[in-house]
């Protein structure tokens, strides 16, 4: 059994990110996927559609602006 993966995307809960994850999600229920999100209401709403579409796999959900070094720094950390 090859080892889980650990999957980081910015920019999720909306558009192209959020279809990465969604895509990814449904093919690797195995691995964790880390949403991120500006905007936590987005993100939390993301995560519904996710669970909507059928994703069984765990999906983190972490605030990440990607111009703050704070909160990158907090992401690497959760990561």
């Amino acid at each position: 059994m090859a080892p889980s993966k650990i999957v980081l995307c910015t920019g999720a809960n909306q558009g192209l990110g959020f279809s990465i994850i969604q895509v990814a999600a449904l093919r690797d229920p195995a691995s964790t996927y880390i949403l991120c999100s500006r905007n936590l209401d987005s993100g939390k709403e993301a995560l519904q559609k996710l669970k909507d579409a059928g994703v069984t796999a765990k999906v983190d959900l972490v605030q990440l602006e990607v111009t703050n070094d704070e909160q990158i720094a907090a992401v690497a950390k959760h990561v």
